[in-house]
């Protein structure tokens, strides 16, 4: 239960950037972490590439090539794409002389052009940056076949701070074609990119930065667009968020124990491992932490024998959370050092042959001569685990969303707290948090809406050829927006609870946990104590900032 971190290798050197202005990440194909793919997205560290993974890069566009020098036809070289996968893009002969270089120049802008037909807004450039970084490691493993001067142009790119605008809508999740060709168009000097920080069209930020304009061939557009990694980047991005707000919640939750006068009872060590499910033991010892020397420890005959759930369970929803989070992590890191291509490329024509190497169908897809090898058509690009996971993984946080308002509820009932009602400070004869309760079950309301699975949702389209859909980087999105609206209900729940504890303080004489004590003192610096009505907006969103923070 480690949050994060946005750890950034420091190494020397840099094959194909300018100087370097941030601490370097080497990227090798192999093994990358979503802590280096977020510290190169938000912390805008530079990049670096091994030669191990150059070398892997170009043994791939080699046998692609001899591919089709053989004759062979090659998805996205030698015949189109989708429903077009009949149509050739140039004869049997597929020598790359001159000539066909030049029709493979056209046919892959062509390609672009076409596929440059998403919808805004646009997502949000560091989300964009860790989508490069992810595509840049996926071709280091020599699985997909561009040229090596699309490799150097990501670097380039992340190393320039040249960021292309990609609209955020138009995927349906098999694999990001539509947001992804942005990208592309963007390499070839065409569309608009966010350069350090300002919009401008995309040559006029390559000239700024001494950069050409990329001339794709071969497989090069279909490899840069034809792929997920704009929607695991959303996976990498909402990982790192949901493990900053699953640290911070046992806070939230000893907050509300003590504003309650809480039962620890469900907590204890003695209680929970009678149940050993996973992650149930570390959250409860996480919040009775933060109690130490706290009253709730002292026998109080007006404390509840047993607390509403959403107090004591909800170590439940949280371990449930962290149990998703924790697989959903493990697919992702599979991902990173993986090729998610059609047609995948295997880079040794012995290891090719494992399976069913006698027959003749899977003899014709191996290169003979100088490079070794096979080209294979595949599904790779097809993320469905990722997307289910993630989904899994909002359902958990719609669990954690729902306990923290059903606290919030409670906190401002004196039934269950015997304190004032809407935690009024007693000298103030108002309103309190009255009204307060609409904002967090509109936010609440929302996000359940959001967290309504969307992988199954579709038609299948290219002629009924893509017939299957995710929707992961939809799925990315709304989980943003739950997430979000998760930090804004932990900050109203810490008003009610902050208030709480001032009270008993004030009025009660009581001893408050070291730990949550600590908590309140930091949160009275943003959020000042409420001994008279006033506006609330500014409160919620310093509360919230609180929580961010965390």
């Amino acid at each position: 239960m480690q949050t994060l971190s946005k750890v950034a290798l420091a190494l020397s050197g840099l094959m194909f950037s300018n100087a370097l202005l941030a601490d370097t990440i080497e990227l090798n194909g192999q093994t990358i972490t979503p802590e280096q793919i977020v510290a190169i997205g938000r912390g805008g560290e530079q990049v670096d590439v091994t030669k191990a993974g150059m070398q892997r890069l170009e043994r791939g566009h080699n046998v692609l090539l001899a591919s089709a020098a053989q004759g062979m036809g090659v998805y996205g070289l030698t015949v189109g794409v989708g429903w077009n996968k009949d149509q050739p893009v140039f004869g049997k002969d597929g020598k790359m002389s001159p000539e066909l270089r030049g029709l493979s120049e056209v046919f892959n802008r062509d390609l672009v052009y076409t596929h440059s037909a998403a919808v805004g807004p646009y997502v949000p450039d560091d989300v964009v940056r860790m989508a490069m970084a992810i595509r840049l490691n996926q071709l280091l493993t020599g699985h997909i076949g561009v040229q090596p001067d699309v490799a150097k142009m990501y670097i380039d790119f992340l190393n320039n701070d040249i960021v292309p605008r990609v609209p955020a809508r138009g995927s349906v999740g098999t694999a990001d074609i539509l947001p992804s060709a942005h990208i592309a168009l963007a390499m070839m000097g065409e569309w608009e990119v966010s350069y350090k920080g300002k919009i401008m069209p995309a040559d006029k930020a390559m000239k700024k930065a001494g950069l050409k304009p990329l001339k794709l061939y071969a497989k090069d557009a279909l490899s840069i667009f034809s792929n997920s990694s704009m929607a695991v980047a959303y996976a990498v991005d909402v990982a790192d968020k949901t493990e900053q707000l699953l640290d911070a919640s046992p806070k939230v939750v000893a907050m509300s124990l003590e504003a309650l006068n809480g039962n620890v009872s469900p907590y204890l060590e003695q209680t929970v491992q009678l149940r050993p499910m996973p992650f149930v033991a570390e959250v409860s010892k996480a919040v009775t932490d933060q109690l130490a020397g706290s009253y709730l420890w002292q026998v109080d005959d007006k404390r509840a024998l047993q607390d509403p759930l959403a107090f004591r369970g909800s170590q439940w929803a949280l371990a449930s959370a962290w149990d998703e989070l924790d697989e959903l992590k493990n697919l992702i890191a599979i991902h990173l050092n993986s090729s998610d291509d059609n047609p995948a490329i295997v880079l040794n024509g012995e290891d090719a042959r494992l399976s069913y190497a006698s027959e003749p169908q899977v003899q014709k897809y191996f290169v003979n001569g100088e490079y070794s090898g096979a080209v294979f058509s595949a599904s790779n690009f097809e993320p469905v685990q990722l997307a289910v996971k993630m989904q899994g993984l909002a359902i958990a946080l719609g669990h954690v969303s729902r306990d923290s308002v059903f606290r919030t509820l409670k906190l401002a009932d004196p039934a269950f707290t015997h304190l004032t009602r809407f935690m009024n400070a007693p000298e103030n004869h108002g309103h309190g948090f009255g009204a307060i309760q609409k904002s967090f079950v509109n936010l609440y309301a929302e996000s359940k809406a959001l967290i309504d699975p969307v992988s199954l949702e579709g038609v299948a389209v290219a002629g009924y050829i893509e017939d299957t859909f995710t929707h992961m980087m939809l799925v990315g999105q709304r989980m943003d927006t739950v997430l979000d609206n998760l930090s804004y209900l932990y900050g109203l729940e810490m008003m009610h609870s902050a208030q709480g504890i001032d009270i008993r303080m004030r009025h009660e004489d009581r001893d408050i946990g070291a730990g949550t004590l600590e908590l309140h003192k930091a949160f009275r610096k943003q959020v000042p104590y409420v001994d008279k009505d006033r506006p609330f907006t500014q409160d919620i969103e310093a509360a919230k900032r609180y929580i961010d923070a965390l």
